[in-house]
C-alpha cells in the first residue's frame, strides 16, 4: 500500500476521533448515568478497587480513570467526567501511537469502527468490545512496525504480542471473530508476512488466547449463556438466519443509517474480484458471513438498539478492509481525503442526531429527583402499571437507583434520593421489610454501611415509600 496515499487520511481519522472525545466530555452524563457505567463507576467508587467483569481485563484501561479520581478525592461529578472521556481518550490516544509509528492502515480503522456502524451505540460507552478492538489493532500495528524493522531481541516482540492479544481477546469473546478473520487475511494477503517464521510464531500466540478465552467463556456465566445458544443450534437456524429479527433491522439499519458502510463494503469486495483476488474474497464473506450468522443466533431479538449495534461494529473492520488496503490504492491522495471527509462527516453528523434519546433520558431521570426532592422522599420504589411509561422512556430502568442516587449527590446541599422501578407483580411486602439502612441496587440489598461516605449520603431513617405515580413530569 501507498503510505503517502492514506498518510492524510490517517490524520482525519484522528481528527474524527477527536471530535468523538470532545463529545464524551459533552454528554458525559448522558453517557455514564446510563445503566451499566453507571454501575461501575458506582462500584469503582465504593470499593476503591477497579470492578472488572467476566476477566474482561482490558477494560482496566478506562476504569483507571475514575480510581485515580476517587484516590485523588476528586468530586463526583469530575469522577464522572473522567470515566467519560477515559474510553475516547484511549481510541484517540492509540490512533496517535499507531499513526506515529507510520501505522496508518490501523489509526484509519480505529476511526472507522467507531463512525461507521455507530448511532446509540456512542452513548453507551461500557461495551467492553470495544477496549477490545482497539487492543486488538494496536497488536497488528505493532506487528507490522516490528517487521519493517531489524531486530532487536528474541522475546520482547512475542511478550507485547502476547499481552496486546491478552487485553484485546480477553474483553470481549466477539473480539475472537476479528482476531481470526484479520489473522488469516493478513497472511493470505502478504506474501513477505508468510515467509518470516515470528509471523507463524505471532499467530500461534493469538491462536492459544483465543483457545484459552473461550474455554473461560464457556465456563463463565455471563458469557457463557450466550454461547450455549451454540448448543441447540440447528441447520434450520443457521440457513433461515435472515429471518430473524435482528438481521431484518440491520438490514434496515443498512439503508438508513450505514449507506457509506455498505458503500465502501460493495467497493472493496468488487475490487477484489475485478483483481481476480479470490481467496480474500472468498475469506472476507466467509468470515464477515459467520459474524452475521453468529449475532443473528446469539441475538434473534433485541429491541436495544445501543446493545445490538456494539455487537455489529466488529464487523465492519473484517468488511471495510478491501476498500482500505486496495481500492483507495488506485485513487489520488485528493480524492480519498475527499472520499472519507464526506465518510467521517455524514457519520459524525449521524451519532450527533442520535443523542435525543439520551438527552431526554437524562432530563426524565433528573426530574424524577427535583420531585422527590421537593416532596422530601429519600426512597421510593416506582410500581409499573399502562400509566407508568418510564422503563420506555428510559430505554433501560435497572439503573436507575444508582443514577438517581448519583444525580442527587452532587450537590451536598440537596436531599439525597434514590428511585427503583418493579414490576406490578413484584409484592410491596418485600420491599416493606427493606431496613432503614440498606440500599436496594440494581441485582442486590446492601448494607449502606458499603458506601463511601464521601460520596454518597443516604438516608438510614425512613422506610422506602411504594408509589404507583407517574413520578416525573414532561
Amino acid at each position: 500500500m501507498d503510505m503517502f496515499n492514506i498518510k492524510n487520511v490517517s490524520k482525519l481519522a484522528l481528527a474524527a476521533l477527536f471530535i468523538l472525545l470532545l463529545g464524551a466530555a459533552q454528554y458525559y452524563l448522558e453517557r455514564i448515568l446510563f445503566v451499566d457505567p453507571a454501575h461501575i463507576s458506582f462500584s469503582i467508587i465504593n470499593t476503591k478497587t477497579l470492578a472488572i467483569q467476566e476477566r474482561r481485563y482490558g477494560s482496566f484501561i478506562s476504569q483507571i480513570f475514575p480510581l485515580v479520581g476517587v484516590w485523588l478525592h476528586l468530586p463526583l461529578k469530575g469522577i464522572l467526567f473522567l470515566y467519560s472521556i477515559s474510553f475516547n481518550l484511549f481510541y484517540f490516544s492509540a490512533a496517535i501511537l499507531l499513526h506515529c509509528k507510520k501505522q496508518y492502515l490501523f489509526s484509519i480503522l480505529i476511526a472507522l469502527y467507531f463512525t461507521l456502524c455507530v448511532t446509540e451505540s456512542y452513548y453507551w460507552t461500557n461495551n467492553e468490545v470495544h477496549q477490545g478492538m482497539v487492543w486488538l489493532l494496536l497488536m497488528f500495528g505493532f506487528i507490522f512496525n516490528y517487521n519493517t524493522k531489524q531486530k532487536t531481541g528474541r522475546i520482547l516482540p512475542y511478550l507485547v504480542v502476547s499481552i496486546l492479544a491478552f487485553l484485546a481477546i480477553f474483553s470481549h469473546p466477539i473480539i475472537i471473530l476479528v482476531a481470526g478473520s484479520l489473522s488469516v487475511f493478513f497472511l493470505i494477503e502478504d506474501k513477505e508476512l508468510r515467509k518470516e517464521k515470528k509471523s507463524w510464531f505471532y499467530f500461534i500466540i493469538i491462536l492459544v488466547v483465543i483457545l484459552t478465552k473461550y474455554y473461560f467463556s464457556i465456563n463463565g456465566s455471563y458469557d457463557k449463556q450466550k454461547l450455549d445458544t451454540f448448543n441447540g443450534l440447528t441447520l434450520k437456524m443457521v440457513l433461515f438466519f435472515w429471518e430473524k429479527q435482528t438481521s431484518i433491522d440491520f438490514i434496515s439499519s443498512c439503508i438508513k443509517d450505514y449507506w457509506v458502510f455498505l458503500i465502501l463494503v460493495i467497493s472493496g469486495l468488487s475490487y477484489l474480484l475485478y483483481q481476480r483476488k479470490f481467496k480474500l474474497f472468498s475469506w472476507v464473506v466467509f468470515t464477515c458471513l459467520i459474524y452475521y450468522i453468529s449475532i443473528c443466533v446469539i441475538y434473534p431479538e433485541c429491541t436495544f438498539k445501543f446493545y445490538i449495534e456494539s455487537e455489529w461494529m466488529g464487523m465492519s473492520i473484517i468488511a471495510v478492509l478491501p476498500f482500505l488496503l486496495y481500492t483507495i490504492s488506485n485513487n489520488k491522495p485528493r480524492l480519498n481525503v475527499l472520499i472519507f471527509s464526506l465518510v467521517f462527516s455524514i457519520s459524525l453528523i449521524r451519532i450527533y442526531n442520535h443523542s435525543q434519546n439520551y438527552v431526554k433520558r437524562l432530563h426524565k431521570i433528573q426530574s424524577i429527583v427535583r420531585i422527590l426532592q421537593k416532596n422530601n422522599t429519600p426512597k421510593v420504589v416506582i410500581i409499573k402499571d399502562s400509566r407508568n411509561q418510564l422503563e420506555t422512556d428510559l430505554l433501560m430502568d435497572w439503573g436507575l437507583p444508582i443514577e438517581t442516587l448519583m444525580l442527587s449527590n452532587f450537590n451536598k446541599n440537596d436531599l439525597s434520593v434514590t428511585a427503583v422501578q418493579v414490576h406490578q407483580n413484584d409484592t410491596s411486602s418485600r420491599f416493606n421489610k427493606v431496613r432503614p439502612g440498606y440500599f436496594i441496587a440494581p441485582f442486590s440489598v446492601i448494607n449502606t454501611r458499603g458506601l463511601n461516605k464521601d460520596y454518597f449520603r443516604f438516608d438510614t431513617v425512613q422506610k422506602y415509600r411504594i408509589d404507583s405515580a407517574i413520578l416525573y413530569a414532561n
